[in-house]
């Protein structure tokens, strides 16, 4: 099964991690932070307690999903990436084989204002691959996240976010620089070689075993759009299973793909011989 690797094998790919510098240039100081046992249940419960969350958990009661309080149905993480500082939690509830669910609250480190509520219900085919991804976002305390992407105004909206190759283009060619947000890091834009290699290591190595919202809202791509992150996050995490393995190899399969095409041929790595199913 191609779609989840549990945390024995998010353990294993990593302890296969191998970039190099000069191909997956980032922060000194790791901008991703997985939270662990206690700080987790303790930042997940008090996410938990706002309306968001009660109103999320609400859509998921009614469509069957009940969750229960498990550590191991927890991720958690903090972001600190230049101005860009969140805190989130994914509360991922039991499904068959073929499908993924969580709930997903983040909130400005700094404010502590709720601005990313999202649960996702994501659907794979047999063969394990994605397919597409049922998401209700509920309306939170800011008109924008951090990263300037609209929320949503009022209640809970619906939307549905299929695999789409063309909005990947567009995430790659896009400059966040030329947006009104003036610190976004380098290392979190994909438009550069370092940052894509950066986000897809990091994903490989820290956001597989859950839902594309986490993924997505941890990495900060969100603004650039839903359909364009989770498609890149489903196409890492379908490379990484494929090869077992989060290092340049893996990087240059991505990013040197023709859909992305933002590294140049002698960046590191080799491109794995598959065919991705979402690009």
């Amino acid at each position: 099964m191609l779609k989840g690797m549990g945390s024995a094998g998010v353990a294993g790919v990593a302890g296969m991690f191998s970039v190099s510098v000069a191909a997956a240039e980032g922060p000194e100081d790791e901008p991703i932070t997985m939270l662990e046992k206690g700080r987790k249940m303790a930042l997940a419960r008090k996410l938990s307690r706002t309306e968001q969350f009660d109103a999320l958990l609400e859509v998921a009661n009614e469509k069957g999903y009940e969750f229960s309080w498990d550590l191991e149905k927890l991720d958690a993480a903090r972001v600190e990436a230049g101005d860009f500082r969140r805190e989130l939690v994914a509360y991922n509830f039991e499904t068959d084989e073929n499908r993924r669910a969580a709930i997903v609250i983040g909130r400005d480190l700094d404010t502590e204002a709720v601005e990313l509520a999202q649960l996702d219900f994501e659907t794979y085919g047999d063969d394990g691959v994605f397919q597409k991804t049922e998401r209700y976002e509920a309306a939170t305390e800011v008109e924008a996240t951090q990263l300037g992407k609209p929320t949503t105004d009022s209640g809970v909206s619906h939307t549905t976010i299929e695999p789409d190759p063309e909005s990947v283009t567009a995430l790659a060619q896009q400059d966040v620089g030329t947006t009104d947000w003036t610190d976004f890091p380098d290392y979190l834009n994909i438009s550069y070689c370092s940052g894509c290699y950066w986000a897809t290591n990091k994903t490989c190595r820290l956001l597989c075993s859950t839902v594309g919202a986490f993924a997505c809202g941890a990495l900060g791509v969100t603004v650039v759009g839903a359909v364009s992150c989770v498609t890149f996050v489903k196409a890492v995490c379908y490379v990484a299973n494929y090869v077992s393995g989060c290092g340049d190899d893996l990087g240059a399969t991505i990013c040197k793909h023709p859909l992305i095409d933002v590294c140049p041929d002698d960046a590191s790595g080799n491109i794995i011989d598959v065919d991705i199913p979402y690009f």
